[in-house]
């Protein structure tokens, strides 16, 4: 089998395709014959060493966290999934998913849901389940509650304004382009703000929570958007996880940490099942282009709605 791996950090150049041996199962794991899995900017920081882990490095390594296909070999221990079935899951940090197979944790896959293609059920375990613990972590979104999110169409974004409009919050969210302003109002949110057309900034109005997931908003200027009591949080904090956020009167602001576990990843799945949250494929390249889609994502220049899908 192929993987596309690296024997140390760096950039686009140290990765290649090897020749490595199909794995085989240990005790609560499977082995998933991959049929689509998607971009995110965290398995970049990894391989870049930008993103490191507690514990010795292990090279090579093989890139990609998200994935979908078929099950291959079931390990011992492992009673709800059978070979041929459909899944998608989550491989964390350690990878494995821009291959022809994976190794997957049994306790972070599930069954796929029918209404979905394998491409689009590659774009959600990460984003939708970071997004759920997100949303109910940092939000907590109700009937009535304003919430606005900046940068809406993004991957995380995409999904956090659909949370929010299941729980009956009014939603707001600022994005550009003819695409992603499209997807929003099919999303159903109650007001879009192109930033290239309106500074937030300069808006008059005021809600209850907003939350950035870009890094371009600073609490000690959103202050100025938030109601009393109102809660500002940050994808992209300043300060380490953990670190307590700025108060002025009775506004907060809160550094987001947060790490979905298996109740989001079933949550979200299930969610996507019944329909209740759409998934967003912004580009398609085949595994054998991954080198290609990496760098083009990499450059920051893609301007898309939505994941980087590979598929096989």
């Amino acid at each position: 089998m192929r993987a596309l791996q690296y024997e140390e950090f760096g950039g686009i150049d140290v990765l290649q395709w090897n020749e490595i041996d199909i794995p085989n199962p240990s005790i609560g794991q499977i082995v998933v014959n991959i049929r689509a899995a998607s971009l995110n900017p965290t398995d970049s920081k990894i391989r870049s060493g930008e993103l490191r882990f507690p514990g010795p490095e292990k090279f090579p390594k093989t890139m990609g966290m998200d994935f979908s296909g078929t099950v291959l070999k079931i390990g011992e221990g492992v009673f709800n999934f059978k070979q041929g079935d459909d899944v998608m899951g989550y491989l964390g940090a350690a990878g494995g998913a821009f291959a022809d197979f994976a190794l997957a944790d049994a306790k972070n896959t599930f069954h796929m849901p029918e209404n979905l293609t394998f491409e689009e059920a590659t774009t959600l375990p990460m984003n939708a389940a970071t997004a759920l613990k997100v949303t109910t972590n940092y939000l907590k979104p109700k009937p009535g509650k304003t919430i606005l999110v900046n940068g809406a169409s993004g991957g995380i974004g995409l999904f956090v304004v659909q949370y929010c409009l299941l729980a009956g919050a009014k939603v707001s969210g600022t994005a550009s382009g003819e695409e992603s302003i499209g997807i929003l109002k099919e999303l159903g949110l109650h007001e879009i703000i192109d930033y290239k057309q309106q500074n937030i900034l300069e808006s008059d109005k005021k809600w209850d929570a907003i939350l950035d997931t870009s890094g371009k908003l600073d609490f000690d200027d959103a202050k100025t958007l938030l109601a009393e009591n109102g809660e500002f949080s940050t994808m992209v904090p300043n300060a380490a996880p953990g670190t307590p956020g700025r108060i002025d009167g009775s506004k907060k602001e809160f550094p987001v940490f947060a790490i979905p576990e298996a109740e989001e990843f079933s949550n979200s799945q299930k969610l996507a099942s019944e329909g209740k949250i759409k998934t967003f494929v912004g580009k398609r390249f085949s595994m054998n282009d991954a080198i290609k889609a990496l760098s083009q994502f990499e450059s920051g220049k893609m301007n898309i709605t939505g994941k980087i899908v590979l598929t096989q």
